[in-house]
């Protein structure tokens, strides 16, 4: 046993956090949308199209900083909310926005209540992939923890 390779596990356990928080953060904005959406709706003013846009950038950016640190099961995961999220951008670009403009109320709303509920089931496989990777974590953890442990034995 080395230090280098204790060091190696610590290294890994970095990566690990930084993962449980970029996925944090793609689930703050999820969120952020759906609030975002909820105003637009409400106040129909157009700065808030433009905050949606600024939201679709930082998930983006979100998004190509933790997929590469993924696993193959993980990545799985993280489709799924990329689909979800596609189809959360669609449901506010092809409905709300419409609907908003012709003074629709009640297609606004009907739309507004789709993008919810996807969210709401969104947020639910992203809390589920922040899981496997602090259960990652955790495993990490344990490993260095045991090679320390062995290390100071020798």
């Amino acid at each position: 046993m080395s230090l280098q390779t204790a060091d190696g596990q610590l290294d890994a356990q970095d990566r690990r956090s930084e993962r449980a928080i970029l996925i944090d953060e793609i689930n703050a904005i999820l969120l952020e949308k759906d609030l975002t959406v909820v105003d637009y709706v409400e106040y129909k003013s157009n700065s808030y199209r433009e905050d949606y846009n600024a939201l679709m950038n930082r998930y983006s950016e979100l998004v190509s900083q933790v997929k590469p640190r993924l696993d193959s099961s993980q990545l799985e995961l993280m489709s799924q909310i990329e689909a979800n999220n596609e189809e959360m951008d669609s449901i506010f670009y092809d409905e709300v926005v419409p609907a908003v403009s012709a003074r629709e109320e009640g297609e606004a709303t009907s739309a507004r209540s789709q993008f919810a509920a996807l969210r709401t089931e969104t947020q639910e496989v992203s809390s589920n992939l922040r899981e496997t990777v602090v259960s990652d974590y955790n495993r990490a953890y344990q490993n260095t923890k045991q090679l320390l442990h062995l290390f100071y034995q020798l």
